[in-house]
């Protein structure tokens, strides 16, 4: 289905989007590189939080998931490094990072927000970020973004 093909809604029955990527986790990105990161994004992305890390999520064909996952609980040595959101000023949109993900999200925070469209700016929004954020890694000598 090309774009043209794809239905335009009035009103689309959306209130979020997300697309990210996963990947090897970077052990050099720790809290000072975090700090350098806000500062390189501090114009396109005013506002900073900071929230627990999402779990790492590995697909594996073939192989049967269990109908219920368990919470498993291990003690660790250090805290885990947070999950970093960074957001615009309006706060619709915001970049999620932590030491294996990267993720951009799109918000509808009132009723007059309205959906930029996923081809026309979700998506090239996001791989002009994640592109920024490799360049930010090479810079820094923090690692490589290794999709997993």
């Amino acid at each position: 289905m090309n774009e043209k093909q794809l239905p335009h809604f009035a009103c689309p029955p959306l209130t979020e989007v997300v697309i990210s990527v996963q990947f090897e986790p970077l052990q050099r990105l720790v809290v000072p590189e975090i700090g350098l990161l806000w500062q390189h994004y501090g114009r396109k992305y005013p506002h900073v939080e900071q929230h627990p890390p999402v779990e790492p999520a590995i697909e594996r064909f073939g192989v049967r998931q269990p109908a219920s996952r368990r919470r498993n609980i291990e003690l660790l040595a250090e805290a885990p490094l947070p999950r970093i959101w960074f957001l615009t000023k309006e706060k619709k949109e915001l970049l999620q990072i932590q030491q294996d993900r990267f993720i951009r999200n799109w918000r509808k925070l009132t009723e007059s927000d309205e959906y930029p469209r996923y081809n026309e700016h979700i998506r090239p929004e996001f791989i002009e970020d994640l592109r920024d954020f490799q360049e930010f890694l090479s810079t820094n000598d923090i690692g490589l973004v290794i999709p997993n």
